[in-house]
């Protein structure tokens, strides 16, 4: 799909050539067959770009504080790859099926024997990871309920069930050990044949 996107868009940078587009309050924009550069009212460029042969979309520019940014969409063997650089912050984030962790994950967090990771981000340190299972709800409860039982956490674990919608169940636990805090939420859909658990790990000191 992002291959098709990414080739529609760039023939019609090829059959437009190169035009620049005053947009107003002092904006311009500049088409070409090399992509799209948006100049706002500071001067500042802000560059889209276009691989149709790697099949990536990138964006390059400087932000209202002068600093430079940079975020990169790419489909690399199936799996889409988002990173970003400047606003503050670097970000990373894949999707895909049966993903490996390019990290450690902190705090021995179990997984399911057949978890199937489709997301994983890393966002300064905030870490976020989704993953599917056949196993049981029941099961996958029993799993977390055993972890945030265990002598790691300062605190009693928060705990939360149900939801807004009859036809899904869920049930969310939280807690925080002297590093990390660590949220774990497990979903059930009514038509579902597989469980999602989500991860979220973030530095307590951070």
């Amino acid at each position: 799909m992002i291959k098709e996107a990414l080739l529609i868009i760039g023939t019609i940078f090829f059959l437009t050539g190169c035009i620049n587009l005053p947009i107003g309050d002092g904006n311009t924009l500049k088409i070409g067959k090399d992509g799209i550069t948006f100049t706002d009212k500071n001067n500042n460029e802000h560059t889209f770009n276009i691989d149709e042969e790697n099949e990536s979309f990138s964006i390059q520019g400087v932000d209202e504080n002068g600093e430079e940014y940079n975020v990169y969409l790419d489909d690399d063997d199936g799996n889409l790859n988002f990173n970003m650089s400047g606003f503050g912050h670097d970000s990373d984030l894949v999707v895909g099926e049966n993903l490996e962790l390019p990290f450690d994950l902190p705090e021995d967090i179990p997984f399911a024997d057949d978890a199937n990771i489709y997301q994983y981000g890393n966002m300064e340190n905030y870490l976020t990871i989704n993953y599917l299972t056949e196993d049981s709800f029941d099961q996958i409860i029993e799993i977390y309920d055993a972890y945030f039982n265990s002598s790691s956490f300062i605190e009693e674990t928060h705990k939360q069930e149900g939801s807004d919608d009859e036809e899904i169940v869920v049930k969310q636990f939280y807690n925080s050990t002297k590093d990390n805090m660590i949220a774990i939420t497990v979903i059930k859909g009514s038509s579902d044949e597989m469980v999602n658990v989500s991860i979220e790990i973030e530095p307590v000191n951070e």
